[in-house]
Formats: structure tokens, sequence, C-alpha cells
């Protein structure tokens, strides 16, 4: 739960209006974890995006969700 929390965390640092800087932060968060980690990290963070983007987009909120989406391809 605190992984998606911070996921969260992360997902709004991008969309504030200081984006390089918030991505820049983020990325110096990163950590080095093994392969098996990495691979349960990355399944987590898909589904976050992919929930917290269609409630954006529920919200009407399609330019938010397109800058997230378009960052979250930086990140990876």
């Amino acid at each position: 739960m605190t992984f998606v929390k911070n996921e969260l965390k992360m997902f709004k640092r991008i969309l504030s209006p200081e984006l390089p800087e918030g991505f820049e932060s983020q990325k110096q968060d990163k950590e080095v974890v093994d392969a098996e980690d990495e691979k349960q990290e990355s399944s987590v963070r898909e589904g976050a995006l992919k929930i917290t983007l269609h409630f954006l987009r529920k919200m009407n909120q399609k330019e938010l969700a397109d800058t997230l989406e378009k960052s979250s391809l930086l990140y990876q």
C-alpha cells in the first residue's frame, strides 16, 4: 500500500506546475532493486497509472491525463 501511495505522490509531482523539478526529484528518489522486486513494482506502477489516468479522464481532465501519460513514458 505504501508503494501505491508513493506512486500517487509521484504522479502529483509530475502534474505540478514545476514539472521538470518534480520529475527530476522523482528520478533521484528511485532505488536500485533486484529483478523480482522491479517486476512487481513495475506491475503495480502500471496499474496505479492506468487507474489514475482513468479517473482523470472521467473527471474531464484530459489535459492532465495526457501530461501524466507522456511523463510516465519518460519515467520508464
